[in-house]
Order: structure tokens, then C-alpha cells, then sequence
């Protein structure tokens, strides 16, 4: 029996360990190694940075907060980043505003949906903004500068709300509180 090693080459093919053993020599990369390689490639394309410059933000201040500073004088001047529901959107001559439900946010700032809520707020965004494209129920991050407060009716019972000057916003998709956030 002729060993598979010293087989002869036929009809121009030499047989597979043969033909591996016969290239030149080279360093393998081995098979773990790219599978290790390619998923943390596939992971590190799927972590998502969190979608506003928290740059400057105070974190310690929540609307329920802000409300309760207003009603014992004026509101702080701060930089604040909140999210939430939107449940309201009323259209100005050259402002849109957005009554919007509070969630305390997670490291990745998406709304604790689960959580009790932190309080209303409005954020003033510059210019029209169609209401279809922010609709009551989707969620909205927004970050601005806190520029007061307003009295206004919830429920039945006047209540402050406080108002931030919004330079940024990120309206989450549909269902995103059913998803695990990338960020760790």
C-alpha cells in the first residue's frame, strides 16, 4: 500500500493534504482566531455611540426638580438633557412645542420606560415641525438649555412645568424599549 503522502499527482490535481503541505510556507491564521477576529468586528458595528453630546449636561437635575425650584423662585440656568413620551405638540408662528413626559435615562440616554416618571417638561424646538412626525406615544431625547417655566393644567390641578430651549433632539423608533441597548 503506497502511503497518501507519496501518491502521485493525477491527471494534474495533487490530493488535498498534498496540495496543503506542497504551498509555500506560510503562517496559518487559524480557523478560531477569524471567528474570534469576526465577531468582535460584528459587535463593535453594532454598539451604538448615545445619540446626543452629553457635553455640559447637568445630570443631577430632573423636571420634577427644575418644577420645584421654580415654584420657590427662578429656575436655574442650566444645560439639561431629558427624554421621554411625547404626549402633546402644539405648532407657533416660529416655534414648535413638545410636551413631553419624563423618564429617568440609562447610560445609553434612552428613556427608563419602567421607571416612575421624573415629570412633564415642554422643549421649544426652533421653527415648524410637523405634529405626524412627532407623534404622541414615540419617544424623544432632547437636550437644551432650561429657559423657565410654565403654569399649566394636568389633570385637572394647575402644575409647572419646566420649558428648555431644545438644540438637540433623537426621536427613538418604534419599540426601541423592547430592544436591548449596545452600549456598556
Amino acid at each position: 500500500s503506497i502511503s497518501l503522502r507519496a501518491r502521485p499527482v493525477e491527471n494534474g490535481i495533487a490530493p488535498p493534504d498534498q496540495a496543503m503541505n506542497s504551498m509555500p510556507c506560510r503562517r496559518r491564521f487559524p480557523v478560531h482566531q477569524a471567528a474570534t477576529v469576526a465577531l468582535a468586528l460584528a459587535l463593535a458595528a453594532c454598539a451604538t455611540r448615545p445619540p446626543l453630546d452629553a457635553a455640559g449636561v447637568r445630570a443631577d437635575l430632573a423636571p420634577w426638580q427644575v418644577a420645584e425650584l421654580a415654584e420657590q423662585g427662578p429656575t436655574p440656568e442650566a444645560v439639561v438633557l431629558w427624554a421621554g413620551m411625547i404626549v402633546g405638540v402644539d405648532n407657533l408662528p416660529d416655534a414648535t412645542e413638545i410636551t413631553i413626559e419624563s423618564y429617568p435615562l440609562d447610560k445609553s440616554q434612552r428613556p427608563v420606560v419602567g421607571a416612575p416618571s421624573a415629570g412633564r417638561f415642554i422643549a421649544v424646538l426652533p421653527g415648524y415641525i410637523e405634529a405626524l412626525d412627532l407623534p404622541e406615544g414615540r419617544f424623544l431625547s432632547v437636550k437644551g438649555r432650561v429657559a423657565g417655566s410654565r403654569e399649566t393644567r394636568l389633570r385637572g390641578e394647575l402644575g409647572i412645568l419646566p420649558v428648555i430651549y431644545a438644540d438637540a433632539r433623537y426621536l427613538w423608533p418604534a419599540g426601541f424599549q423592547y430592544e436591548r441597548s449596545n452600549i456598556s
